[in-house]
């Protein structure tokens, strides 16, 4: 029986017993890589839209995957540690989180990365919700270089200019 994605994740979302798990898995393994990419997309979706009221549930929900899907290297050699990798970059939010309080988070937010002792330039990802700097500020701390550092920033004030055709 072929099982749209969309379904796929649905029955994960709802799998509770290790019968319904090892169905998911195995309807997982018909879908091969592309199944697996696409289900990794809806999962960092919902680690990027996390916030204080629901960190158990996304915890719950990375560790079901984990549980339902121990090998992501099946798929693909380059998902080895990617149980690790989410499990971080949520370690990293949920600092952020714990940090800024409620109140603090309206408005623009921005994440910049740098390193001053090369000539590369620095990274602005300028615009964003507190959510969205919160998970990006995990995402790139990941793999932060030597010397290099990492800002989470409120935009106080703003002026921006765009040059019309």
């Amino acid at each position: 029986m072929k099982i749209a994605e969309k379904n796929l994740i649905e029955m994960f979302e709802t799998a509770k017993s290790n019968s319904e798990y090892d169905f998911v898995s195995e309807q997982m393994k018909e879908k091969g890589y592309s199944g697996f990419s696409h289900f990794l997309y809806w999962m960092k979706e919902q680690l990027k839209t996390y916030d204080d009221t629901n960190v158990s549930e996304a915890t719950e929900l990375l560790n079901k995957a984990k549980s339902i899907f121990p090998n992501p290297k099946e798929y693909s050699p380059s998902w080895v540690n990617i149980w690790t990798q989410l499990e971080q970059i949520m370690q990293y939010k949920n600092e952020v989180l714990k940090q800024i309080p409620l109140k603090s988070r309206t408005g623009e937010w921005q994440v910049i990365m740098d390193n001053p002792y090369t000539h590369e330039a620095i990274v602005c990802y300028p615009g964003l919700s507190f959510i969205e700097a919160a998970y990006l500020y995990g995402f790139f701390r990941l793999d932060l270089k030597h010397n290099e550092y990492i800002r989470l920033q409120r935009v106080e004030s703003l002026v921006v200019f765009k040059r019309e055709e």
